[in-house]
């Protein structure tokens, strides 16, 4: 839907230094679902060097079509921290490339490991593997009740993914994450930085596991 003149300004506003993270976010999400005219858009391109990964992948819906933001957002370190497919939307050549390299290496191991996989699996040892001390598995995955909660439940993991899907999460497990367990980065003002998934926000807080 098209946004009245008064609330583009006011959710500009909200994206500068001094807002809350909540409002931030939550005016990025708002500007990146609206039907901006082109000039309320070019206003917006100077801010994407300033905000947060979060609040780019909120935003960078709005830019589908425009290559003006490409500079711009190269100019952001947080950029670094957003999915490989905004990367190929709206990243530099340079970083497309980048991407397109890696994804093609990974592609090969991939290939080259899956010609070593067991048609049959071995659940025994496999059990041995995911409550081992080694692997520590379930220090984040709950399976039939046991482990922890910081990722997605894997009981069920063997119908809903392929092998060739589950072999990619075992050997890139940063490669792609499920629904509501995405990666995110924050930096505090005084220096600290945490990286967890987001677990719920508020007007005061951003809560991170």
């Amino acid at each position: 839907f098209e946004l009245p003149a008064g609330a583009f300004e006011l959710l500009k506003r909200s994206l500068k230094e001094g807002a809350s993270a909540f409002l931030r976010l939550s005016s990025a999400q708002a500007l990146g679902r609206v039907r901006l005219e082109a000039g309320q858009e070019a206003e917006l391109v100077p801010l994407l060097s300033r905000l947060s990964g979060m609040e780019l992948e909120r935003i960078l819906p709005q830019f589908e079509r425009s290559e003006q933001v490409l500079p711009t957002i190269a100019a952001n370190p947080a950029a670094a921290g957003i999915s490989p497919e905004l990367v190929l939307k709206y990243g530099t050549p340079e970083q497309r490339a980048e991407l397109e390299r890696s994804l093609s290496e990974r592609k090969a191991r991939l290939e080259e490991l899956g010609a070593l996989v067991l048609e049959v699996g071995d659940p025994r040892r496999g059990r041995e593997l995911l409550f081992g001390a080694r692997a520590e598995c379930t220090a984040c995955h709950t399976v039939r009740g046991q482990g922890g909660r910081v990722g997605p439940d894997l009981s069920r993991i063997g119908s809903v993914k392929t092998r060739p899907q589950l072999l990619e999460a075992l050997v890139f497990p940063s490669a792609s994450f499920a629904a509501g367990f995405e990666s995110f980065r924050v930096r505090v003002r005084d220096g600290e930085v945490y990286d967890g998934f987001l677990q719920r926000e508020s007007p005061d807080a951003i809560v991170l596991v």
